[in-house]
């Protein structure tokens, strides 16, 4: 009985261990699917930081072109790339989640709407055709300070992300590191206790033919005590 005892808790602890190492399998995917999640929202955030710089350095570039050649075309790209940097700032913000981040976009705002007003002015006078305040709005050099201001922001911003990530990636490599460790032990546990749960059984059935051929042995036995018994009695009564 006791054998058996052992046998039943030897079977449900294995039993649990396998339990246990699915848990821990399906732990791992959701945080490997999650760490992928991170990667792409990080990634989708640095480039709509990207996007908006260098729309607003195709911005500068078609007001500059307009501003001192007149020429439509360069009005054209300045309009164009317009539309996209708000439809990127609005993007942006919407995509971050960051306390600190969202602190550099509260400054990036209104430095990207000084630099949309400041293009827009030297645009405007140039097409009042007055060359030399528009020409004079632009070497002042205001937008091109607002401009470095705006790269500071981004840079300090899209800096932020990356290493949030890094902190997220390190924080996954350590978790990661430490499921290996328990599901190493956990199969190691595993297979002990399914050797131990074998041998068990093995001995078991060995000790059942053992007992078997012990009590066939002595029926055996008690066969022949019996037949000699009778033989001896039928010998004994031969001599009489």
């Amino acid at each position: 009985m006791k054998t058996n005892h052992k046998i039943f808790a030897e079977l449900a602890a294995t039993i649990l261990l396998v339990v246990f190492g699915m848990s821990a399998s399906f732990w791992t995917f959701s945080k490997i699917s999650e760490s992928t999640v991170v990667r792409k929202h990080t990634s989708a955030v640095v480039s709509g930081a990207d996007n908006l710089f260098s729309d607003l350095k195709d911005a500068e570039s078609g007001m500059r072109g307009y501003t001192v050649t007149g020429d439509e075309n360069f009005l054209s790209q300045y309009l164009k790339v317009q539309a996209h940097i708000i439809e990127d700032l609005n993007k942006l913000r919407e995509l971050t989640v960051i306390r600190a981040a969202e602190e550099h976009m509260d400054t990036l705002v209104p430095l990207v709407d000084r630099k949309m007003a400041h293009m827009a002015r030297a645009i405007e006078l140039r097409r009042a055709n007055d060359l030399i305040a528009a020409q004079a709005i632009i070497a002042a050099g205001e937008g091109m300070r607002t401009m470095d201001l705006i790269r500071t922001e981004i840079n300090s911003f899209i800096a932020l992300e990356e290493k949030a990530l890094q902190q997220h990636e390190a924080e996954f490599d350590a978790q990661l590191r430490l499921m290996f460790i328990i599901l190493a032990t956990a199969s190691l546990c595993a297979l002990l206790l399914i050797f131990s749960y074998s041998w068990s059984i093995y001995r078991e059935t060995k000790q059942q033919l053992k007992d078997q051929v012990h009590r066939e042995t002595q029926h055996l036995v008690a066969i022949l005590q019996e037949k000699n018994l009778a033989l001896e009695s039928a010998t004994a009564e031969a001599e009489k």
